[in-house]
């Protein structure tokens, strides 16, 4: 999970009230322009408040949060965060080489389209059967590869954690390589790039807990809770179990 740090979000008046960062120009091009090519899920920018904080629409919807749902632990789920995430991709990969696309974090080789850096159910407003009404949270967006965001949406929608955990309604190993399929399907990937996005996954994860550890080191409150909360050896878990799945697939 990446973002801005000591994020204060607040709803007020129908609308979402977000602090302002030095990369926010950049996500203000992202979203405008994404709005612009017709991507009815990304949030409207609506101007700035008095205290500077970016304004944005806000999506109703139920928010993909932890326990999740009983609804996102259908097919529908998954299949629609992969036919999502390909529109979105699609659209940003005409940002490539925009001058005015200042993001927070740099960018990944090969630069194919702008990732969403998150794209995961907490970041995704759902309605009840479980299809994505919005996406939301666009400060890890850069500029890289495809496989950065499949390799972590999968990690997230299908899902590919926690094997050894209490089943919680995603079944065994052969369900969610189902479930993996399902989404790749949506998506629109050959079985190379699928495999690939695979293999990435747990450099993926490392990558994920170089960021806590540094963010936590500078000061972020919500790393060091994370880090508090252990949160680092589930991902080093997941990274072990994870090695191997491509061979599976």
């Amino acid at each position: 999970m990446v973002s801005g740090g000591q994020n204060r979000i607040s709803i007020r008046g129908g609308v979402v009230h977000r602090p302002s960062h030095p990369w926010s120009g950049g996500t203000r091009r992202l979203l405008q322009f994404c709005r612009a090519e017709g991507l009815e899920f990304v949030p409207e920018w609506r101007g700035r408040d008095e205290q500077g904080n970016e304004i944005f629409e806000h999506i109703e919807g139920e928010v993909g949060n932890y326990p999740l749902p009983e609804f996102l632990k259908s097919s529908t789920a998954v299949i629609t965060a992969g036919l999502i995430l390909r529109r979105f991709h699609d659209v940003t990969a005409k940002l490539i080489g925009d001058d005015a696309l200042h993001l927070q974090l740099s960018p990944l080789d090969p630069v194919e389209v702008v990732c969403h850096g998150d794209f995961a159910p907490y970041n995704c407003v759902f309605d009840r059967e479980g299809r994505i009404k919005g996406v939301i949270d666009f400060d890890g967006a850069r500029l890289g590869p495809r496989t950065w965001d499949l390799s972590y949406a999968i990690y997230r929608f299908v899902p590919l954690v926690d094997f050894d955990g209490p089943d919680e309604g995603f079944g065994d190993i052969s369900n969610r390589l189902h479930r993996l399929h399902a989404f790749f399907d949506a998506y629109g990937v050959s079985r190379e790039e699928m495999i690939a996005s695979v293999k990435l996954l747990p450099r993926r994860l490392l990558s994920l807990l170089d960021w806590i550890y540094k963010e936590a080191a500078a000061g972020n409150e919500g790393c060091k809770q994370n880090l508090r909360d252990k949160h680092h050896e589930l991902y080093l878990r997941d990274v072990r179990a994870l090695t191997t799945l491509h061979e599976t697939i």
